[in-house]
C-alpha cells in the first residue's frame, strides 16, 4: 500500500479484527513492485482463520477508472471556467423549465442572482404577457425543434426590475441523461437595436431631403444613396447601386458625357474628383 495510506489501513483491520465497525469496501492508493501507483477498490470483512480472527480482502484494479474520472473533473472544471468567464449569458434548463445553470453573464443581464433563480421556472425571465404560454411550448419541444433548437432568434427578455429588453437566444438540446434538457445563449442587444433604429430614422430623414446625398464607406463603395442622389444620376443608373467605388461613378459621368470639363483630360479630371472626394 502507499505509505500515506498504511496507517489507515491498520486502523481498519485493529477496528475489524475487535469486532469493531469498520468500512467494508474502499478505495485505497496502492505501489505496484516497481513503484508505480495504482488505484484499487477493496471489499473487507472479519472471518474466523484457524482459531482466530482476521480478515478477508478482495481487490479489484480501478487505475483506469481514476483516470477517467480525472479528466471528466478536468473537462468539468474548464466548462465551468468558460461558463463562468463568457461574455454570454448561459442558462440551461431541465425537463420541467427549471433553471439549473445561470452564469455570471446572465446575472448580470437580467439582475437576478444564481442563488436567488436556480430551480424557478425559466418563465420568470420572459415578459408577463409570454409566460402562459411557455409551458405548452415546452410540453410540445419536439414538435416546435425546428424553429428553435440551433436558430438565433431576437426576443425580448425580462429583467428582475420588470423592465424588458431586446435579446437574441440560440436553444441547444441536451442529452437528458445530464439533468439538464435545454441550454440557452442569451445575448443583450439592445445597442444594436438602438443603432438600427437610429440609422432607420437617420436614412429615412436623408432620404426625404431634395438635395443629393451619397454616402460611401471606407473603401470607397457607396452604401447609402437617396432618392435625389438617384435622379440626379438616372443617365448611369448602374453607378449609384449600392457596392459601386466612387471613382467607377466618376468615369461612367466621362464615358456618358455628362461632365464638359473631362473632355480631352478624362484621367486628370478623374483624378482631381478622387483627390477631393478622399
Amino acid at each position: 500500500w502507499a505509505p500515506n495510506e498504511q496507517d489507515r489501513l491498520k486502523g481498519y483491520a485493529a477496528t475489524r479484527k475487535r469486532g469493531g465497525d469498520a468500512p467494508t469496501k474502499y478505495e485505497v492508493e496502492a505501489r505496484r513492485r516497481d513503484g508505480s501507483t495504482i488505484w484499487v477498490i477493496t471489499t473487507a470483512r472479519r472471518i474466523m482463520w484457524q482459531g482466530e480472527y482476521a480478515t478477508q480482502s478482495t481487490v479489484v484494479d480501478i487505475t483506469e477508472q481514476k483516470k477517467l474520472e480525472a479528466k471528466v473533473r478536468e473537462s468539468e472544471t474548464r466548462l465551468a471556467g468558460i461558463i463562468a468567464n463568457t461574455g454570454d449569458g448561459i442558462i440551461s434548463v431541465d425537463q420541467y423549465g427549471k433553471i439549473r445553470i445561470f452564469n455570471p453573464a446572465a446575472e448580470a443581464m437580467f439582475g437576478y442572482q444564481a442563488d436567488e433563480i436556480v430551480g424557478r421556472d425559466v418563465a420568470i425571465l420572459m415578459p408577463e404577457a409570454e409566460r402562459p404560454d411557455h409551458k405548452a411550448y415546452l410540453d410540445n419541444s419536439t414538435m416546435h425543434e425546428s424553429r428553435i433548437i440551433n436558430q438565433v432568434r431576437e426576443l425580448f427578455g425580462q429583467r428582475k426590475d420588470g423592465s424588458n429588453f431586446p435579446i437574441e437566444l440560440n436553444v441547444a438540446k441536451l442529452d437528458p441523461a445530464s439533468g439538464d434538457r435545454f441550454v440557452g445563449v442569451v445575448r443583450d442587444i439592445t445597442e444594436r437595436v438602438e443603432a438600427e433604429r437610429h440609422q432607420k430614422h437617420l436614412a429615412t430623414a436623408v432620404e426625404s431631403l431634395k438635395h443629393p446625398i451619397g454616402i460611401f464607406d471606407a473603401d470607397d463603395r457607396l452604401v447609402f444613396a437617396n432618392r435625389a442622389y438617384q435622379e440626379i444620376n438616372d443617365l448611369i443608373p448602374n453607378a449609384v447601386e449600392l457596392g459601386t467605388f466612387f471613382e467607377d461613378h466618376l468615369r461612367a459621368v466621362v464615358e456618358k458625357g455628362l461632365a464638359p470639363d473631362a473632355v480631352g483630360r478624362e484621367e486628370d479630371w478623374i483624378a482631381e474628383r478622387l483627390a477631393k472626394h478622399r
